[in-house]
């Protein structure tokens, strides 16, 4: 996993005991009230650096991923050669996220507005998004353990319906950035990378409210 010049950033974690005690799951859960409060408690959640973080399985680090959805469609991209994750170029993703940074804290924020803080950031930053809060959700959570990259990270899954927000790509390590059916994403599960297999999952399970899309 490519660090560049992130590897020194410290980023949030929780330790990975704590999931275990609050209950260990392969996959996603929908019980977002049953472990968030816990994870994001004072002293639960805490920053280390990056580099140590992502050699640890001692900790969890939390990546928010944001789903970007318009009626029955998701919004999807391809992962260019430019990306930092080079286990993950040419694999198609339904996912925007990245780690959440020391940077953004403040005395004043509440560990979860810092999560959705990054969200917020990070649609910005890939696809231009200007989106606000209120247009969020945090649906589900996502934990993979079944290879070494998901054994450091851990999934805070929203979905963000923008409305009329325009859509464009502004990293270069993304492309081919496009809405497509949410069955359709199902259907081309070979191109998903594991997490966003896992979210499509989620996404059409029947507990999971449609929101804002209808």
């Amino acid at each position: 996993m490519g660090l560049g010049a992130d590897a020194s950033k410290p980023v949030l974690v929780f330790r990975t005991d704590l999931l275990k005690e609050l209950g260990w799951f392969q996959g996603y859960s929908l019980e977002v009230g049953r472990y968030v409060p816990r994870l994001l408690a004072p002293g639960s959640s805490f920053f280390v650096e990056r580099a140590q973080a992502e050699g640890d399985e001692r900790y969890k680090q939390i990546i928010p991923y944001v789903v970007v959805r318009h009626e029955d469609q998701v919004l999807s991209y391809t992962r260019g050669k430019l990306s930092r994750e080079a286990k993950l170029v040419a694999k198609r993703s339904i996912g925007f996220g990245g780690h959440v940074e020391a940077d953004d804290w403040t005395l004043f924020t509440e560990p979860e507005e810092l999560v959705l803080h990054t969200a917020i950031r990070e649609v910005r930053e890939e696809v231009g998004l200007a989106a606000v809060p209120g247009q969020f959700s945090l649906v589900g959570l996502l934990n993979d353990d079944s290879d070494a990259v998901g054994r450091v990270h851990f999934g805070f899954i929203y979905t963000l319906w923008p409305g009329s927000g325009a859509i464009k790509r502004k990293e270069r390590q993304i492309a081919q950035v496009k809405f497509a059916p949410l069955v359709k994403a199902k259907a081309s599960w070979a191109e998903l990378e594991g997490w966003s297999r896992i979210v499509v999952d989620m996404l059409l399970d029947p507990r999971v409210s449609t929101g804002h899309g209808g």
